[in-house]
């Protein structure tokens, strides 16, 4: 990735308070910090919504969706390996009653394969990402797929994003841009918005499909 480029978009995610003072500190460690700092954001539960403007606005549209979809990853895979180490009789113990909830989903690993099932997960509003690496990590869910089905899954929900941090910080270091630009540019994040809900609902509707398949097996 290039150096990032100076932009003070972050700061309208908070004038004030947590979030500000974390961009700021973002700022100031350059790429390594921000990747470290989205990657505890994502593994852990924490909002990761400015940090994925930040990315865009820091290092462009492309750039921008890699950072953040790559540190991504890497939190979630933590979450998945905590899950599994010696923590995992005591969280087990916490959340019996939802057993039968991710042996399901073991099933639909086995069943449908588990590239395909973590993609799903991952394109799904229904399963945060947090919520979604906690159950994989009690399923036996192998490592590689873990990854490879987390970043392709998490690419377009950070796409619009990157796309608006991207936006923000070229109309900040241009000197003009003509009505032209500004509509180009706001059809195409109206384009990647409608796309990426599409694929979320076509990915809902899978999960419930496969989650209803499964539940007539076991009656």
């Amino acid at each position: 990735l290039k150096q990032s480029r100076r932009c003070d978009l972050p700061t309208m995610a908070s004038e004030d308070g947590v979030v500000d003072q974390v961009l700021q500190i973002v700022r100031s460690g350059g790429p390594a910090m921000l990747f470290a700092a989205n990657a505890f954001a994502a593994g852990f539960g924490l909002p990761t919504i400015p940090l994925n403007i930040y990315c865009g606005a820091a290092y462009g549209y492309v750039g921008g969706v890699l950072m953040y979809s790559l540190s991504a990853t890497c939190g979630g895979l933590v979450t998945l390996l905590v899950v599994r180490s010696s923590l995992r009789p005591f969280i087990l113990r916490r959340l019996k009653k939802y057993e039968s909830k991710w042996k399901a989903m073991d099933m639909a690993l086995a069943k449908e394969g588990p590239f395909f099932i973590v993609t799903l997960l991952r394109l799904s509003p229904a399963f945060p990402f947090f919520m979604a690496s906690w159950i994989l990590g009690l399923t036996s869910c192998p490592l590689p797929h873990f990854v490879a089905g987390t970043l392709v899954g998490i690419i377009p929900s950070s796409v619009p994003f990157a796309a608006a941090g991207a936006a923000a910080s070229a109309a900040q270091s241009s000197d003009g841009s003509s009505a032209g630009q500004w509509i180009m540019t706001g059809l195409g994040l109206l384009a990647t918005v409608g796309l990426t809900w599409k694929l979320t609902k076509v990915a809902q509707k899978a999960l419930d499909s496969a989650s209803e398949e499964q539940q007539h097996r076991e009656a």
